[in-house]
């Protein structure tokens, strides 16, 4: 699985016009702004991706399983990704995805940044 710094460098490599640095930021600016939005109870939705969402959870009587003592829980909000079509086919049904790319423009010039 990858992580941030996995992210960062795939992006640096592929995107050697960029430093590391201004790559890091982008990726820090996007996670926040994601994280922004669910905090204000919006959703982030990423084509062919899926899309995060606030989830609000009811307040629980809940159980400790080591003593029996029941407790009751606090609502309270929580991430929930719900993935595209395009993302559930990818990872279940290979065969079906047509091959795509997806293509950006930098300085003018057309850049491959994704072919799958």
């Amino acid at each position: 699985m990858p992580i941030k710094s996995d992210i960062v460098n795939i992006l640096s490599k592929r995107f050697p016009q960029l430093t590391v640095e201004d790559v890091n930021l982008s990726v820090n600016i996007i996670l926040n702004e994601i994280g922004n939005a669910m905090q204000q109870g919006r959703k982030a939705e990423f084509r062919e991706f899926g899309v995060f969402t606030p989830l609000k959870k009811a307040a629980r009587t809940a159980r400790n399983p080591k003593t029996g003592e029941q407790l009751i829980t606090q609502e309270k909000i929580v991430p929930r990704f719900k993935p595209s079509i395009f993302l559930n086919r990818r990872l279940n049904k290979p065969e079906q995805v047509h091959k795509t790319s997806i293509r950006t423009k930098f300085n003018n010039e057309t850049v491959l940044v994704q072919e799958y």
